[in-house]
């Protein structure tokens, strides 16, 4: 494409997507760092209100209140990134002018283990749903699925993936 094209009204409105596809990237990149970090209080403007976490074996937290209060009891005297979560092969898919939902793979490792320890803490899939509030995505819905070393997954895993328009 040379300088003086323009782009249609179709490619504007795939950059548009692109664009909201880019900042839900963003919030899910920066949990992450929080998470690792054990900066716990920084996930509630990421949270809806009213989310819900399956989080496999640590049970379904229903509210922003309760996620907090279950995450504080996890990271609760651990210095920051002793763990780090890698997310990769991130789907996302919007499904509404407000809503998302995304699937990607987890890899986490505890970089605190002893020299002949494997740091290898677990392969997961999230599958996760974000609403758009106050021009903010936010998560409203993540399920974490642990395939390894414990494969421990909701009944209804996975959830069928719906591609849509993104091309």
């Amino acid at each position: 494409m040379s300088s003086e094209e323009t782009l249609t009204p179709e490619e504007i409105g795939e950059l548009r997507k692109l664009l909201e596809i880019e900042r839900i990237k963003k919030v899910r990149v920066l949990y992450t760092h929080l998470i690792d970090g054990c900066e716990i209080d920084g996930l509630a403007d990421l949270l809806t209100p009213d989310a819900i976490f399956d989080v496999a074996h640590f049970g379904i937290w229903h509210g922003r209140d309760e996620i907090l209060v279950r995450f504080r009891e996890i990271f609760k005297g651990r210095p920051p990134f002793t763990g780090l979560h890698f997310n990769t092969n991130m789907w996302i898919e919007l499904t509404g002018p407000a809503t998302a939902s995304n699937r990607r793979y987890l890899e986490s490792v505890h970089n605190d283990a002893g020299l002949r320890t494997l740091p290898m803490a677990a392969y997961g899939l999230y599958e996760e749903d974000y609403r758009k509030l106050d021009g903010a995505w936010r998560i409203s819905f993540s399920r974490l699925a642990f395939l390894w070393p414990q494969r421990v997954v909701a009944e209804e895993f996975p959830r069928r993936l719906v591609p849509g328009t993104l091309r």
